[in-house]
């Protein structure tokens, strides 16, 4: 979901953009994929969020995820506005992926919205919740 978007919001602080790991980054470190160096992120408290459509209503989910870019900060992943998925941890670093089981409940419409947020509050330049993959896999 990209929110207001660049011209209701040029300082995305309700919008979502698309980030990168700046290039020596991981110079001497484990290499990452190349996918895992760009992200969907939002600033400060505004949610990361994602929608998916056209789900299977009697099937059951899992979530891989990848949790990358430049801030490790915590990260925690809410459905549907009342399922917590995980609550804050700490994005592994090098990046690798995670998997989360998703409640049926939460799919049972055939949709599913999903939330990201950082730790509120942390002020600096805003950065941390930031998602590089994501897949929605039926069990």
């Amino acid at each position: 979901m990209r929110g207001l978007g660049a011209d209701k919001d040029p300082d995305f602080l309700q919008s979502s953009l698309v980030g990168f790991a700046g290039g020596g980054r991981n110079e001497g470190q484990v290499p990452w994929r190349f996918s895992w160096k760009n992200h969907a992120e939002s600033l400060f408290d505004a949610p990361l969020e994602m929608r998916y459509t056209d789900l299977d209503p009697s099937a059951q989910y899992k979530l891989r995820v990848i949790y990358a870019g430049e801030g490790m900060r915590p990260i925690r992943l809410i459905a549907d506005d009342k399922y917590e998925i995980h609550p804050f941890i700490k994005k592994e670093f090098p990046p690798k992926p995670l998997e989360f089981d998703i409640p049926v409940e939460a799919t049972k419409d055939g949709q599913l919205s999903l939330k990201w947020y950082r730790t509120p509050g942390l002020g600096d330049a805003g950065r941390g919740c930031q998602v590089s993959e994501v897949w929605v896999i039926k069990k």
